[in-house]
């Protein structure tokens, strides 16, 4: 929105002075997009780049680096901040990134009868959700 502001002053004698008036604009509060969209999971050997909406200027990420995308490899919540043409700030949501371990695949394995050679595997695997047996 725009106001117009002047000064007027009046000195003790009476006489009055009005200044030239000024047009002051104050910018709307803006947000400032990050894509892709999060939440994000990712494994430990991967990174994610984080990239802010085109258009502003001295882009802030909230690690303390610059420009305006940023690749992460790290859990946490990740803001950005930067300038309108203006110079006024804004920001941006927290996109959350976990990163998650990598799975290991494992097995152990018994032999119970050594007659008809029945052997019982067992799954060791860590940091699964799913796994499935191959005898291929």
């Amino acid at each position: 929105s725009n106001a117009q502001l002047s000064v007027s002053a009046t000195a003790g004698a009476g006489c009055t002075a009005i200044s030239e008036s000024l047009t002051i604009t104050v910018d709307p509060i803006f947000s400032i997009g990050i894509l892709p969209e999060g939440p994000h999971n990712i494994c430990a050997d991967s990174s994610i780049t984080l990239t802010a909406e085109p258009g502003f200027s001295n882009y802030v990420w909230s690690n303390n680096t610059g420009g305006n995308s940023l690749t992460i490899n790290q859990t946490g919540g990740y803001s950005v901040s930067a300038q309108n043409a203006n110079g006024c700030s804004g920001s941006s949501e927290i996109v959350q990134v976990n990163v998650n371990p990598l799975p290991i695949a494992a097995f152990s394995f018994e032999q119970l009868n050594e007659t008809n050679f029945t052997v019982q595997f067992t799954s060791t695997a860590q940091n699964t959700g799913a796994w499935f047996w191959d005898f291929g």
